[in-house]
């Protein structure tokens, strides 16, 4: 169940646009990255080990297609000793490059719901597949529902909901028009209005590999779409080239949580790092 599942949210997010980031182990995390390759999609893989370790040794076809459709990234050199205790720990990057964790499938200990804190630690939203009651398998992910994540069913549902806050990167193809998906990405009356209404006001950005060659860049638009820590790092940014220390003390967050921040800020292109981890907003 869980690995057919979590084959088709791949598949099914890849199609829209999406990219699958996954920590590419045995099982659920090998499924999606297989299920957004045969979609054509991108796929990020976030290695527990050294980067020129394949683990497990069988997904060695699988590491060679996500470098063709996206990239391997670990904080270990190659040649560093793989330990147990290195899994655990980078799922806090796993969470930190995503704008949403879906859990499909976990026991009551499991490194899905290690993410899954790490994820609303950062912000991030956190989705969770209903399983089957009596399956012991499915006693942590059905756990995070009764905690508040919210239940999803396919990978177009999660997709329906970012359309509207993507709408120059994703694509819709639930054959539905952008407001009956919104419709149904909302929950209550008063936010159906509102999503509704923030789809046609929200200004569309531009390409990223543009920004820095742009006449004019609305920075209040781009801020507006960040997380409350990502805004808080981007505000601190008031001058060039500065160090993590310095950005830690002027935002008040925890020297990780500004690391993460900042890895985001990078990836959406609003800042660039130079030389001895420096960091500059782009304007």
């Amino acid at each position: 169940y869980g690995i057919k599942t979590a084959e088709r949210f791949g598949y099914e997010i890849a199609a829209a646009g999406g990219l699958v980031v996954s920590g590419l182990a045995h099982g659920i995390d090998t499924a999606g990255a297989r299920g957004a390759l045969k979609a054509g999609g991108r796929v990020l893989g976030v290695l527990g080990t050294a980067i020129d370790v394949v683990y497990p040794a069988e997904n060695r076809d699988i590491f060679r297609r996500v470098t063709e459709r996206g990239a391997l990234i670990s904080e270990y050199p190659p040649g560093a000793v793989t330990r147990p205790g290195n899994f655990p720990v980078r799922n806090r990057i796993l969470s930190g490059l995503s704008v949403g964790v879906t859990v499909i499938e976990a026991p009551e200990k499991s490194g899905a719901l290690i993410t899954a804190a790490r994820a609303l630690e950062q912000g991030r939203d956190v989705f969770a597949v209903p399983g089957n009651v009596d399956a012991p398998s499915c006693v942590g992910s059905n756990g995070l529902l009764k905690e508040g994540a919210e239940a999803v069913t396919s990978g177009l549902e999660i997709i329906a909901g970012y359309l509207p806050r993507f709408p120059d990167k994703l694509k819709n193809i639930t054959g539905l028009s952008l407001k009956e998906v919104s419709l149904k990405a909302s929950e209550s009356p008063e936010s159906r209005e509102l999503l509704v209404a923030d789809v046609k006001t929200r200004p569309r950005k531009k390409e990223i590999d543009k920004r820095e060659s742009a006449d004019y860049i609305d920075i209040a638009a781009y801020r507006r779409e960040l997380s409350e820590k990502e805004g808080k790092v981007f505000d601190a940014l008031t001058s060039p080239e500065m160090q993590v220390d310095d950005i830690t003390a002027a935002c008040g967050l925890k020297a990780g949580e500004v690391l993460s921040a900042l890895t985001l800020l990078e990836i959406k292109g609003l800042v660039k790092q130079s030389a001895g981890k420096r960091f500059t907003l782009i304007k």
